[in-house]
This record gives C-alpha cells, sequence and structure tokens, in this order.
C-alpha cells in the first residue's frame, strides 16, 4: 500500500484541527480584545488567538490570524514561527504559490524546521495535483471538441 504524501497527511492534520479551534475563537478573542487594551498587552496572548484563527475553516478568519501575524512578526515577535504560520493560512486557503514563497522564507531563515521543511513538501505536492487536474480537464475538453467537429463532420456528409 502506498504511503500517504504529506499534502494528504497535512489535510487530515488541519481538518482534524478545526472544530477544535473554532471552540476555541471566542475565549481566545475575549482574552485578545481585553489584553489589546492594555498599555503592554501580552503578545503570547495574541499569537495564540493568531495561531487559533489560521487553523479555523473560515477564509475571513484565516485572513485575521494572518493580519495579526503579520504585526507580530513586524514587532519581531517569533518571526520565523509566524512567517511558517501564514504560509500555513496560506496552504488552507489554497493559495499555494504565495504558500510556497512564505515557507520558502522560512526556510532561509531555518533550514532545519521540520514542520516548514514538511509544509513545503506539502505544497509542492498540492501544485502538482492540481496541475495534473487541470492537464486532465484540458485533455477532457479537447477530445469533447474533437468529437463535436467529427460529429460535425459525419453528419454534413448526409
Amino acid at each position: 500500500m502506498p504511503s500517504k504524501l504529506n499534502s494528504e497527511l497535512l489535510d487530515q492534520q488541519l481538518k482534524a484541527e478545526a472544530p477544535v479551534a473554532e471552540a476555541s475563537c471566542p475565549r481566545l478573542r475575549d482574552m485578545w480584545l481585553q489584553e489589546s487594551n492594555k498599555d503592554e498587552p501580552n503578545l503570547d496572548i495574541k499569537f495564540q488567538y493568531a495561531l487559533t484563527l489560521i487553523k479555523t475553516r473560515s477564509h475571513d478568519k484565516n485572513r485575521e490570524g494572518m493580519s495579526l501575524l503579520e504585526g507580530l512578526a513586524e514587532s519581531s515577535y517569533h518571526v520565523g514561527e509566524c512567517y511558517y504560520s501564514m504560509a500555513l493560512a496560506l496552504y488552507r486557503m489554497g493559495r499555494y504559490e504565495e504558500c510556497r514563497s512564505m515557507v520558502e522564507i522560512v526556510l532561509r531563515m531555518d533550514p532545519d524546521m521540520p514542520a516548514a521543511q514538511t509544509l513545503h513538501k506539502a505544497v509542492q505536492e498540492a501544485v502538482a495535483r492540481r496541475n495534473e487536474t487541470v492537464r486532465n480537464v484540458a485533455a477532457g475538453g479537447a477530445a469533447v471538441a474533437g468529437l463535436g467537429i467529427l460529429v460535425g463532420v459525419l453528419l454534413g456528409r448526409r
């Protein structure tokens, strides 16, 4: 039996994490809103909230999480983890080219980061799978068009 692709394993992991993340969002949101009003908010709470947002199935929440992570990275808070998490959000949203660019930044910062290596392989597999699907659809469309021309020619001979 062939082993599962990195992308299939990652997709399963993300799917399993989504319900837990969605259930945790309101509590973490409230915690972050309280924290954000302080003179020196605890960035760990912001980071945890952002991570939770990117693990949900909602692309709006994924984008909100990415925005929080961008702010954290700009303030030099766990930059590598922020970039990796943004890459993961891009992967979840199917924005594979952007994901690949982001995860390659992470790998330049930390070439030995196992999670980034896995995500990089997964996004390469996802892009290859998507490209194969596009090729198959194009080939199917060409076959249907060819059949239509053949039928037209045959009917025209009558």
